[in-house]
């Protein structure tokens, strides 16, 4: 009986304090209303330029209509942020290959040829964050928290600055992320 009272679907909602987007999929009652019933409806004012945040890994536990939509919607140079870089021809792996996507802030590229190749050649930007600190930030982010300190990446290339962030055509670094301040 529960399996006919509820559905899944992909929803879209803000979060507090902040102008972040969020995207999930979540399971709703025949007696909950949806703040949108249709992926294209709950997209289409999602502007060019804004910074989107993707759950799930891979195939698993991703807002695949919503992206799949997003496809079609024509946005570009999205920042997005999401654990990892998908897979080819699903979900993120669309966005990628559509060249919508101008930086990825993720913890794992994964095995995705399009993205690597896009990245290694100067098409998309990537900042890797480690994954607890990626999610910190999300959390703190949506509770409205500007800053918050972890030892995380201290003495590497994250903290000491020079981690390649974009390369050119020929595969060299362009753009080298700073130093942090630390105190």
């Amino acid at each position: 009986m529960l399996r006919t009272l509820t559905k899944l679907i992909d929803v879209v909602f803000q979060a507090p304090n902040s102008g972040l987007l969020m995207y999930t999929r979540h399971a709703f009652s025949q007696f909950t209303k949806p703040i949108f019933t249709d992926a294209v409806e709950a997209v289409k004012d999602i502007p060019s330029s804004c910074t989107i945040l993707s759950g799930g890994f891979g195939i698993c536990g991703i807002p695949e209509s919503l992206l799949r939509a997003l496809t079609c919607t024509g946005v570009s140079d999205l920042t997005v942020v999401s654990n990892n870089g998908a897979i080819e021809d699903v979900g993120l792996g669309l966005l990628i290959k559509n060249n919508q996507i101008k930086r990825m802030i993720s913890s794992y590229i994964g095995e995705n040829p399009d993205f690597e190749n896009k990245y290694l050649h100067g098409d998309i930007e990537i900042e890797f964050n480690p994954q607890g600190t990626m999610i910190e930030r999300v959390r703190a982010g949506a509770a409205g928290i500007p800053a918050f300190y972890t030892r995380t990446g201290y003495g590497t290339l994250v903290h000491r600055g020079n981690c390649p962030i974009r390369h050119d055509k020929t595969g060299n670094a362009v753009l080298l992320s700073k130093p942090k301040e630390v105190s």
